[in-house]
């Protein structure tokens, strides 16, 4: 799927619990690796922005909720994640845009990547969008994720996922409800949430649901052969010196 030299960044939580650690669930590690890539960790710090460089796509994680979103108040059920996390996410997602590296973004991900872009989400979907019957959450940790469709439309960027009805994961209480300028939906649940929306740069793909975490599906298999498509791609158009410690843009 992935040249083994294609190399992902991954972001990651902060676990403030006695001295804050980090945290990064295996699942997305294993998703990438799964693909023949190389998964790195980049950490909330200044740091992480320095070993862009080393990257051929980025993977942004899912999340709690993001400050940056609060545009009227902070919303029912908000769960902030860590500031440290917050800034040097907004940092990477700029700078991913900017150079346009290629990107997945993934559930709490994805509301970043749109927020950061110029887009904008609900802060709760039960209390600011539409009535809806459909469940986009569980209400309780140990329950296992609900499930929906989306009605997804081909897309030459992903050819590996069909037209039609996929089943899908959810999680979530916040979701994008203005799409940043230029980019398209190409997922929606039957309530019309976007579930996965693409940007017009070389591949940003924001997926609403949780793909790492059931791998074998095909609507996932294609996200993921996509997205490491592009990230092999564009390793190919970077000139990479003699030593191999510096990937130049």
């Amino acid at each position: 799927m992935a040249s083994v030299e294609t190399t992902i960044g991954i972001s990651c939580d902060v676990t403030a619990v006695d001295v804050p650690r980090l945290n990064v669930q295996l699942t997305y590690i294993d998703f990438v690796a799964a693909g023949g890539a190389v998964p790195i960790v980049l950490p909330p710090h200044a740091s992480a922005l320095e070993a862009l460089h080393l990257c051929d796509g980025v993977l942004f994680v899912g999340a709690d909720d993001y400050r940056c979103g609060n545009r009227n108040g902070e919303p029912a059920g908000f769960t902030a994640v860590h500031p440290r996390r917050e800034s040097t996410d907004i940092e990477l997602a700029r700078a991913v845009l900017d150079r346009d590296i290629p990107c997945l973004s993934v559930c709490g991900g994805f509301q970043l990547m749109a927020l950061v872009a110029g887009g904008s989400i609900f802060g709760d979907l039960d209390t600011e969008a539409p009535p809806s019957a459909v469940r986009h959450k569980r209400e309780r940790p140990e329950q296992p994720l609900v499930r929906h469709s989306v009605t997804w439309s081909y897309d030459d960027k992903l050819p590996g996922v069909a037209a039609g009805d996929h089943e899908i994961n959810s999680h979530h209480h916040q979701a994008v409800s203005v799409l940043p300028p230029d980019w398209r939906s190409v997922g929606v649940a039957p309530d019309g949430i976007v579930e996965a929306a693409l940007g017009p740069g070389r591949f940003q793909l924001g997926a609403q649901w949780h793909p790492e975490r059931e791998p074998e599906s095909a609507i996932n298999d294609g996200l993921l052969r996509a997205f490491l498509g592009a990230a092999g791609t564009y390793r190919q158009s970077r000139i990479v010196d003699p030593t191999r410690r510096k990937i130049r843009q």
